[in-house]
């Protein structure tokens, strides 16, 4: 196990997929499971999830703009 950092490579923040990368887990994996978290906790999970996206620093090793992630995401 790494240490948690989000990735260049999520949907919202890359807490998912940070965890997922961390944890050598699928992402879409880690995201199914994080919604029906969300549904079972009713919600506690999103509150979880924006501590987590407050907390975890962005993966230093690929410190792109929000703009370039865009980008890159709409031109596949």
């Amino acid at each position: 196990m790494g240490r948690l950092y989000r990735s260049d490579k999520g949907v919202i923040a890359g807490v998912c997929a940070g965890i997922a990368e961390s944890f050598k887990l699928n992402a879409t994996l880690v995201r199914t499971i994080f919604l029906l978290l969300v549904f079972c906790s009713f919600g506690a999970a999103v509150i979880a999830y924006l501590i987590l996206w407050f907390l975890m620093p962005q993966n230093k090793s690929s410190r792109k703009s929000y703009e370039e992630r865009l980008r890159e995401r709409l031109c596949k």
